[in-house]
């Protein structure tokens, strides 16, 4: 599943790459391309390898799940209005 995930967001990431291309072409280009994806605020979908490679710490793990907690029910009673 992980290798479909990871195609998904390549596929993904390369469309993305070729439309801020393609808006790059028909600007005035008085910038690099690489100044240009800056500009625009752009992060890839994909982690880079150095990304992945990182480990989570504890403390950091804790403050994620206590942020994801707020949006799950964990008394059994979601779906009721």
């Amino acid at each position: 599943m992980s290798k479909a995930v990871d195609f998904y967001f390549y596929v993904q990431s390369e469309e993305q790459e070729e439309r801020i291309y393609q808006q790059y072409l028909h600007t005035d280009m008085t910038v690099s391309f690489v100044e240009f994806k800056k500009a625009l605020g752009y992060k890839p979908l994909r982690q880079s390898k150095q990304e992945k490679k990182e480990a989570v710490t504890q403390e950091e793990e804790i403050k994620r799940l206590k942020r994801a907690s707020q949006f799950i029910n964990f008394n059994g009673e979601g779906g009721k209005e």
